[in-house]
């Protein structure tokens, strides 16, 4: 069991003794600063490597060198204790439409000018994923899901706001702890159809088409053209 520092710059976890990040950064001189983010190693019964954050990535207790050994020091006494505690997340026993509900309830997510569209979104993967438990999703599965949404004749960018809106769930479960990295990495190795600049057109439009447009935007995109 181990206290691993993670680089601000280059995100490699590393030993705490480390004075100097491969990268060539000052990881020492960051800790003092507090950007660097603790991460806690341990081995579950039967061997299986785990790191798992301190806090999440805005919660300041994740940049403390104390809070890290507290623990640490938990992880120990649970190994001890009661093994089978290190073994289960909350993801492992939470379906993907468990966690759907989770996230859409809370009030931050409610205020955003998008949340009908990702409601939408989200409830569009809950019907190929809500019945599967979180950390069971693979990336070959989210990649069928990917080729069966466009074999329905769904454009790239529809199918990928689909999985976008996914992936936004996983990450904001994970800085809240409910599920671990390798969901996390699950999602995040499912590449975007759209590639870069694709879906890009050149196109001259009249002053009656631009004030057209307008009329037709969604209130927080008006907001965001001056």
């Amino acid at each position: 069991m181990a206290i691993l520092a993670e680089c601000p710059v280059c995100h490699k976890k590393q030993t705490v003794r480390n004075k100097v990040c491969a990268c060539g950064k000052d990881i020492d001189k960051m800790k003092r600063a507090q950007k660097v983010r603790y991460w806690v190693s341990y081995r579950l019964p039967g061997g299986k490597q785990r790191r798992e954050p301190v806090a999440g990535a805005k919660d300041p207790k994740a940049y403390s060198i104390e809070e890290a050994r507290a623990a640490e020091g938990k992880r120990k006494a649970q190994k001890v204790e009661t093994p089978r505690v290190l073994q289960r997340a909350p993801e492992e026993k939470m379906t993907f439409q468990q966690l759907t509900d989770w996230y859409l309830g809370l009030e931050k997510v409610k205020a955003r000018a998008y949340f009908e569209t990702l409601k939408f979104n989200l409830a569009s993967f809950n019907k190929e994923f809500g019945d599967i438990i979180v950390s069971q999703i693979k990336p070959s599965q989210i990649e069928n899901f990917q080729a069966k949404q466009k074999a329905a004749r769904l454009s790239d960018s529809y199918v990928d706001q689909q999985i976008g809106a996914a992936k936004t769930v996983v990450n904001k479960a994970f800085d809240n702890d409910m599920v671990t990295g390798e969901t996390v990495k699950a999602f995040k190795r499912v590449k975007k159809l759209l590639k870069r600049n694709s879906n890009a057109r050149d196109k001259v439009l009249t002053v009656d088409q631009v004030e057209n447009l307008m009329s037709a935007l969604p209130r927080h995109t008006k907001c965001s053209i001056s």
